[in-house]
C-alpha cells in the first residue's frame, strides 16, 4: 500500500496505478484469469483462452515484488540521509551554542561553545565533555557538533 500511495496523486485514481505497482493484471490477480473481450475468430488461436492459475501464487508474485520494490526505495532514502556522529574519548568537540538574547544583536555573539574533550561515551549518544582549558567537566547531549 506504502508504493499505491506515493505512486499517485489524485486520492480517487488509484485503481488506475494497480497495475504499475503490482505489475500484474489487476482482473488476473483477483480472479487467477485475464479475460479476453471481442476476440471473434481469433478466439480460437489464442494460447490463453481456458489458461486458469491460482491467484494465491500471483499473489505471492506481486507481494515479493512489492517488497524488493519497498527495499530498494529504503536504500535509496537512506543513503541520502546523514548518520549521527559518533565521538570517541579524547576526541576534540565544539558545541553549537544558542545565542543569549539580550537585546542587541547576536551577529557577534560566540556560535560554538569549545574546545571541549570528550571525557566519557554514555548511551543514547550522551557524551561528558570537559573543558580543554579549564578541566570542569559537565554531561552534554550532543545535538549538533562541528
Amino acid at each position: 500500500m506504502a508504493a499505491l500511495r506515493t505512486a499517485g496523486v489524485d486520492p480517487d485514481g488509484w485503481s488506475e496505478l494497480l497495475p504499475d505497482v503490482q505489475n500484474e493484471n489487476t482482473v488476473e490477480m483477483l480472479h487467477g484469469y485475464r479475460p479476453q473481450f471481442h476476440l471473434g475468430a481469433l478466439r480460437g488461436l489464442s494460447t490463453t483462452v481456458d489458461d486458469w492459475t491460482p491467484p494465491e501464487g500471483l499473489r505471492i508474485g506481486v507481494h515479493q515484488a512489492m517488497e524488493v520494490s519497498k527495499r530498494k526505495m529504503k536504500i535509496a532514502y537512506d543513503a541520502r540521509r546523514h548518520d549521527n556522529t559518533h565521538y570517541q574519548v579524547r576526541e576534540v568537540v565544539v558545541m553549537k551554542r544558542a545565542p543569549n538574547s539580550t537585546g542587541e544583536s547576536t551577529k557577534l555573539q560566540n556560535r560554538y561553545r569549545g574546545p571541549l574533550v570528550v571525557s566519557e561515551v554514555l548511551p543514547g549518544d550522551v557524551y561528558r565533555v570537559t573543558d580543554l582549558y579549564s578541566g570542569s567537566c559537565r554531561s552534554v547531549e550532543i545535538l549538533e557538533a562541528d
